[in-house]
This record gives C-alpha cells, sequence and structure tokens, in this order.
C-alpha cells in the first residue's frame, strides 16, 4: 500500500507535467526560454521554500551538492523540452519525453545487471514502436525539436537515480527546494547572458507562469520526489 500511494503521487505529479506544456507555448508568445524558466523556478523556489521552511535549513546543511547535481540536471531537461518546444508540438513533446522510461530502464540494467522483465520489454517496444509512428517522416527524418525533447528524456532519466541516490541521506522535500533554487539559479544567468530578461506584459501571460511556477513545478515535483522514495526509477518514468 505504500508503494501505491507513493506511486499516487507521482501519477499526480504527471497529470501536472503534461498539462504544463501548452501554458510553455503559450508563455514563448512573449519570454524567451531561459527567461521563461528563471520566473518558474523562482517562484516555485520561494514558495516551497516558505511553505517547508524548516525542513529546507535542514537539508541545505547536508544535501548542497545533490542540490546543485539535481538543478543543473533539472536545468538541462527543462531547457532542451522548452526549446524544443519552439520547433514541435505539444503532443510529439510529449509523448517524445515518454522515451524517459526507455532510458531509465536501460539505466537500471546497466546499474543492477539484471535482465528487464518481459512486461517491460513489451512497454519499451511499445513506446519505440509509437515515438517512430509519431515523430518519423516520409523521409525517415526527426525534427530538431523533436530531438532537443529526446535528449531532454535521456537527462531525465539520469535525474531520476541521482533522486533516488540522493534520498539515501537527505528529505526528498528539502531536495526539491533546492533543486528549484539552483535552477533557477542556472536559468538566472544564462537568460543575462544570452537573452534580454523581461517580465510578462499581458495577464494571460503571467497566468500562465504562475500555473507552471505552481503546478508544473513545485506541486508537480514534489510530489514526484515524495512518490519516487517508495518506488523504482524505472516504475515512476513508465507512470
Amino acid at each position: 500500500m505504500i508503494r501505491y500511494k507513493g506511486e499516487l503521487l507521482v501519477l499526480i505529479s504527471t497529470l501536472c507535467w503534461g498539462s504544463s506544456y501548452s501554458f510553455i507555448k503559450v508563455v514563448q508568445r512573449e519570454l524567451n526560454s531561459f527567461n521563461l524558466m528563471a520566473l518558474r523556478f523562482s517562484i516555485a523556489f520561494v514558495l516551497s521554500a516558505l511553505l517547508f521552511n524548516r525542513i529546507f535549513r535542514e537539508t541545505l546543511r547536508i544535501g548542497l551538492v545533490y542540490g546543485f547535481l539535481l538543478g543543473l540536471a533539472l536545468f538541462c531537461g527543462n531547457g532542451l523540452l522548452t526549446f524544443g518546444l519552439k520547433y514541435t508540438t505539444i503532443a510529439n513533446a510529449g509523448f517524445l519525453l515518454g522515451m524517459t522510461v526507455v532510458f531509465a530502464a536501460s539505466i537500471e540494467t546497466i546499474l543492477t545487471r539484471k535482465k528487464p522483465g518481459r512486461n517491460l520489454l513489451l512497454g519499451l517496444l511499445f513506446s519505440v514502436i509509437g515515438i517512430g509512428v509519431l515523430t518519423l517522416t516520409d523521409a525517415i527524418q526527426v525534427h530538431r525539436g523533436d530531438l532537443l525533447c529526446l535528449i531532454g528524456a535521456r537527462v531525465f532519466a539520469v535525474h531520476l537515480f541521482v533522486v533516488q541516490k540522493a534520498m539515501r541521506t537527505c528529505d526528498p522535500l528539502g531536495l526539491c527546494i533546492l533543486q528549484f533554487g539552483f535552477t533557477a539559479l542556472f536559468a538566472w544567468l544564462s537568460t543575462s547572458f544570452l537573452e534580454m530578461p523581461k517580465l510578462p506584459v499581458s495577464g494571460s501571460v503571467w497566468g500562465a507562469v504562475l500555473v507552471l511556477a505552481v503546478f508544473g513545478s513545485a506541486i508537480g515535483f514534489l510530489c514526484q520526489l515524495s512518490g519516487q522514495r517508495y518506488t523504482s526509477p524505472t516504475r515512476t518514468a513508465f507512470i
């Protein structure tokens, strides 16, 4: 029952993630990619740090290195997804990120030196077939945005295993807040050097940023890391 409760939290995280792609498209009308990430994860960091202040301070003393690594992985993965959405459809991006399960299974096989079971192999097979049908053109080419999302899926798979290792010594909520902070820091540095950072102008874009910060970031990742404590990275990727 504990495992099922953990996987329910991961499912809630999946719902938050899946609904966030449309809002990214809305924000991209006014903001550049790194600018969006900077605002999104800054708000998520402030909200979650205020809500779980004691846990955050305790994790800050022992989990700074893991927070840095998770923040770097989250920054790279979200950056690839955000840029990829400029050049592909929401459906393509969502489905390609499903390749995380393939990469997670391959990493787990290497780490544990155990062959994947029959159900896992069937799931991987259907994932690969579906991705091919969805993204390959008549000329057997993959669009630029699809490739960026695919690389992002690989990064998110690595993120899952770093989370699994970090949770042996650190509280998942504290780790999540730390990764928000580092992701926001990397995004602000990137938008300052590579873009022209600014605030949204229209109310609809501000609303989309807040939805991404609260649901697509804060609630989504807090549920994922809390739920992943009770299940494996590969099962998390499947969900």
